[in-house]
This record gives structure tokens, sequence and C-alpha cells, in this order.
């Protein structure tokens, strides 16, 4: 595709706070989205991630803080106004009175672009999108998926220096997401955007942060987490919700601390890992754990099996060590059943200490 190119514009977020209600505050708000980063935003419902975009679109205004869009506060700079494109979850708004070309190509005419290169373009678009074919539909024809497809073909055609996308993989099929994740992709590295991208899906959030320019940021109940790319945020988060948050987690609470020696509740002894701050939990990823090892290099842990979940491509077998439950993948034909002992063993490198 011919695309048009552009250049991102970072974007600031300086002690920014908002509350929107007795129970719940954005609060501290501090970090900063490079010129052409794709930044993937990750959070469970309701943590404020949405309220993030809101900041940078302009349908929310802080009570304290700045909002930076390149070297220029924003704050009271209305939407329209701003070097933004959106696009929502559900078909975000596409004008109904006009068919599916002309909703794609609506920005494109406005900024003058020749109408044979339009209709290139959002053929194109669409095309890209699974829709080829449906250009002269009306929009009070398509189904869900279909119009969900269209804002974001839409969003695409002709994106500002910063681009926000809310959840826009809502209801769409698996092969789908694959297409539209690696179009949004190609768009933030050929035309040099910023991408702004919330999902609530961890796995999605980590396949689309995996690029080079590219970064996750956790978010919880109105505060940021953690804010850095996908290696360090499973191997080495900075809480214990980011470590649960972002994959399979073992995390066992921890008692006491003391002569280099950690006790978890269930009374297992590991040496004491590296942490910022009193240790409150211990991590243990399901694949670190090694099953059968007796090695001198790892530390053994003896259990017995309590329950077994066949996956497919994997069997997740659950192990009670002392009253600490641990989970565990082995291979798909194990014939290891509830009540049969054995020895785990991980390395003590791979025990990642938390405080909290």
């Amino acid at each position: 595709m011919d695309r048009l190119t552009l250049s991102g514009k970072a974007v600031t977020f300086r002690r920014v706070s908002k509350r929107l209600n007795h129970k719940f505050e954005m609060s501290g708000i501090d970090f900063r989205v490079a010129a052409g980063e794709f930044l993937t935003v990750l959070g469970p419902s309701g943590s404020g991630k949405s309220t993030l975009l809101g900041f940078v679109g302009g349908w929310v205004t802080p009570d304290r803080g700045t909002i930076e869009i390149g070297d220029v506060i924003f704050n009271d700079v209305p939407v329209r106004e701003r070097p933004v494109r959106t696009c929502f979850q559900k078909g975000g708004f596409l004008f109904p009175h006009m068919t599916v070309q002309q909703n794609v190509g609506y920005s494109l005419k406005a900024k003058g672009i020749k109408r044979r290169r339009r209709h290139d373009l959002t053929k194109e678009l669409l095309s890209s999108v699974g829709l080829s074919g449906i250009g002269s539909r009306r929009v009070a024809d398509l189904s869900g998926g279909e119009a969900q497809r269209v804002a974001i073909a839409r969003a695409i055609a002709d994106p500002q220096p910063v681009l926000l996308l809310d959840e826009i993989e809502t209801g769409l099929d698996t092969g789908l997401k694959k297409t539209i994740r690696q179009l949004l992709l190609d768009v933030s590295a050929e035309r040099g955007c910023t991408v702004i991208y919330v999902t609530h899906d961890s796995a999605e959030a980590l396949a689309l942060a995996s690029r080079k320019h590219s970064r996750v940021a956790v978010i919880n109940d109105g505060k940021i987490e953690q804010v850095a790319n996908p290696e360090v945020l499973y191997s080495n988060p900075t809480s214990s919700f980011v470590a649960a948050f972002t994959g399979e987690a073992n995390l066992l609470s921890v008692t006491s601390a003391y002569a280099d020696v950690v006790t978890t509740q269930g009374g297992n002894s590991f040496p004491m890992p590296k942490c910022e701050g009193e240790i409150r939990f211990l991590l243990l990823r399901p694949e670190w754990l090694l099953l059968h090892a007796e090695s001198n290099a790892c530390i053994p842990l003896r259990g017995r099996v309590s329950s077994v979940e066949y996956l497919g491509s994997r069997t997740r077998v659950f192990v009670d060590v002392n009253g600490d439950c641990l989970q565990v993948f082995a291979r798909p034909d194990s014939q290891m059943g509830v009540g049969d002992e054995l020895v785990l063993g991980v390395l003590p490198e791979k025990v990642v200490g938390l405080a909290r």
C-alpha cells in the first residue's frame, strides 16, 4: 500500500491525577511514551485504561498534572484540535449516512487526497481487515464485527501523529485478531506514528510489545504498576499483581526472611533473592520448575499431586509442597495422577522476590 508517512510525537504524563468518584482515583501517573513507540496498556476492567487514553484524547481532563504531546501541554485543548486519532471498541463512531468506503476515506477526502488514490487506499485497507467487496454497503447493514473492522480501517487510513486504540479486538475471532495485530504493527513501523493500545489480554499485550520500540504499561486501580518490555515484565515483575496478570504464576507468601534464607507459609526455605524492599512474596513461574529434578544445582521441593488438568498441548499439574500449592507443566501424555509423590526442582536464580 502507498502509505502516508508522518512523524510520531512523544506523549508525556507528568504526575497526572483525576478523581472520578468517591471510590476511584487515577493517581501519580508519571511516565513518557517515546515518539514512534507502540505502547500497550494492560489491566483488568475498571483499572483506568480508557481514562488514560482519555487524558491524551481530550475527553478526560486531569485534576492535577500535565499531559504533553510533543513539547506542548494539551490539558485544556479541545478534542478536535489534538494531533490524535482514536478508535474505540464496538465499532467506534461511524457515519451512518455514508457507505463503508466513504467512512474509511473520510479523513483522506478532508485532506484533499485525489479521488483515485483515495479509492485505492480504502480498497486495500478494507482488504487488509478482511472486508473486500463491501465498500458500497451501508453502515447500518453491517454486523458488529464488520463495523469494528471498518472503524479500525478508518482510524489507520490517515492517522495523526498519535493513534489511540481502545480494546479494538473485542468481538473478533482469533484469526482476525492476528491479522489486525500485524496490520497495526506494520502501520506503526511504516508511518512512524505513536500508538497507545489498550487491552485486558496479557497474551495480546506481550505479543504486541515483542518488536523494538515497544513496551507494556501495566495499570491497576488507577495506578501504573510497571512500564517495561515483555521480557522484564515476565521475568522481573515489580509486584505480585504484575506477576499474576502477565502469565501463570506461583506466588508463595513469605513468613520470614532471615540470615540469607526466606521461609514460605508452607515452611519451605529458599536462598534470599534480590528484592527492593522487604520480601513478601516469592514468584516461581510454572515453566521454571523442573519435574523429577534431583540435581545438586536445584532446590528440591518434595510434594504430592493434588490435581491434574489436561490442556491439549500440555498438562497442568498442581503439587502440594508442605501446604504451598505449586503448578507445573508436564507433557500431554504424562501419566501422573492425584496422590503421586514427586520432586520438583528450581534453580536459585529463578526465584524472584517481590515486596508487594
